[in-house]
């Protein structure tokens, strides 16, 4: 019969303690590591079956819609998440010509490279030379909006029998004109 060959008594000691205590049945332990994201474990240090985690983007990281920030304990594992935090440019610019296109309105989310289309005011015509769009840049700032909309002119009221016609302000839409008439 062979002589069989035992641990040291020190490293047989030590093993727990570099192993870490064993997870309880169906205990997750900590959750995994999010890019751009942190758990709010609301002060738990332990983590059964059916615990949810969620998580918060960092600062400057806003969450991707549609994407959970939820990971939930099963069988022991953690639920893989989907990268949901990401880079986006702040809401686009408020241009005193024109307004964002409807479908643009509500979102809140506008990764790199996202394009928004304007439409003009009441009282200001479009320019088709000039593009309607502004793209969230790399530096995460919106390009410069061309000035694609102008202000729509009156038709010049011309002068009245009687009275005059006072223009101060130019005819242009939103423009102010005064009549007075002639004394007697």
């Amino acid at each position: 019969m062979r002589p069989v060959a035992r641990a040291p008594a020190a490293l047989v000691l030590l093993l727990p303690l570099l192993l870490g205590p064993p997870a309880a049945g169906g205990d997750c332990g900590l959750p995994p590591e999010v890019p751009n994201a942190l758990p709010d474990l609301e002060g738990l240090s332990s983590f059964p079956e059916g615990t949810g985690i969620t998580y918060t983007c960092n600062p400057g990281f806003v969450k991707i819609p549609g994407r959970s920030d939820t990971s939930f304990c099963e069988q022991g594992q953690w639920l893989k998440l989907q990268e949901f935090c990401n880079r986006s440019c702040d809401a686009p610019t408020r241009l005193l010509f024109a307004s964002i296109q409807v479908p643009y309105r509500t979102q809140s989310y506008f990764p790199v490279g996202s394009v928004v289309e304007y439409d003009c005011r009441p009282g200001f015509q479009r320019v088709e030379s000039l593009s309607k769009k502004i793209t969230c840049l790399p530096n995460l700032k919106w390009s410069k909006a061309a000035e694609f909309c102008k202000q729509k002119s009156c038709p010049n009221p011309g002068e009245i029998n009687n009275g005059h016609v006072i223009i101060t302000s130019g005819i242009l839409y939103s423009a102010s004109i005064t009549f007075s008439c002639n004394q007697g």
